[in-house]
């Protein structure tokens, strides 16, 4: 289990969560052993934020002390709503360049679009400040596959948090969690579920280029799905790398939960983002 950052997460679930554990664990393992031997290549890692500076520092921890990786080789690119002193200290603090943006220009695929303008490196990792990585390979994620011909992208899945309700542990079962960490990486082959979550993605900068970057039209959700099937639509390489998955819960009950999955189910069409809408069932929000 040295494997993993955080084994409490999935441990204190019921029934599977040590065995949930185990897999994870075996997922990194094999990045290990399939990136052995190889150089770890030049990486952004950037992660979007708003004023939540205590969750970000953890990320960052993640991020700079969790990973067997070189560390010489990553840039850290912040991309922060509503930017606060305190989050200027702290992006200070780790060398990380800041990417400020104000509420009133938010949405979710604009964010990740002045992130990427932002990244120096080949391959850029997206995560979210309320998220913890789940092990020590998820970086060497990047050294795995980057060589691999036509690589265009990989992602993970959402797994319970320490703030994770029953409601969101039931969710992750009926999702699927337990069958993505129990298989090994696949070639995704067409469009799903959490294809190419920003959560939790790898991607290669010149396929986000190449593509015409993430979709501002999706201003409230779904520009990563979208993004994922123009990835395979050309041609790329987009692998499910269970390594990937971060820890990500909102501690939501049955209604907001369900709410929450009405709100995924219209992310298929373009709209625009509305802080109120996502209020409605994040109360974590206000």
């Amino acid at each position: 289990m040295n494997e993993l950052l955080h084994a409490d997460r999935l441990g204190h679930m019921p029934i599977i969560g040590e065995r949930l554990n185990a897999a994870l664990a075996a997922r990194a393992g094999e990045v290990a052993t399939a990136a052995a031997g190889k150089d770890d290549p030049y990486v952004s890692v950037l992660i979007r934020s708003k004023h939540n500076p205590e969750a970000l520092d953890g990320l960052l921890q993640d991020v700079v002390q969790g990973q067997e990786y070189e560390q010489n080789r990553l840039q850290l690119v912040l991309v922060d709503t509503d930017t606060t002193a305190d989050t200027r200290a702290l992006a200070r603090t780790y060398g990380a360049t800041l990417v400020p943006m104000r509420q009133a220009d938010f949405s979710y695929p604009r964010a990740l679009n002045a992130g990427f303008a932002a990244a120096d490196h080949p391959y850029v990792f997206s995560f979210v400040d309320h998220s913890r990585l789940s092990n020590r390979q998820t970086l060497r994620v990047a050294t795995r596959w980057h060589d691999t011909p036509a690589f265009a992208g990989a992602y993970g899945v959402a797994l319970p948090d320490a703030n994770a309700t029953k409601t969101e542990w039931a969710g992750a079962v009926l999702l699927g969690v337990p069958k993505v960490l129990g298989a090994a990486a696949l070639r995704a082959t067409k469009p799903a579920m959490g294809l190419m979550a920003a959560n939790c993605s790898l991607v290669a900068k010149e396929a986000w280029t190449a593509v015409g970057h993430y979709d501002e039209t999706y201003g409230a959700g779904g520009e990563d799905g979208d993004f994922g099937k123009r990835l395979l639509a050309a041609g790329g390489v987009v692998i499910r790398d269970p390594a990937l998955s971060v820890h990500h819960t909102h501690g939501l009950g049955p209604v907001n939960g369900f709410k929450q999955f009405l709100a995924w189910s219209r992310m298929g069409k373009p709209a625009p983002f509305d802080r109120s809408k996502l209020e409605s069932y994040r109360p974590d929000l206000k």
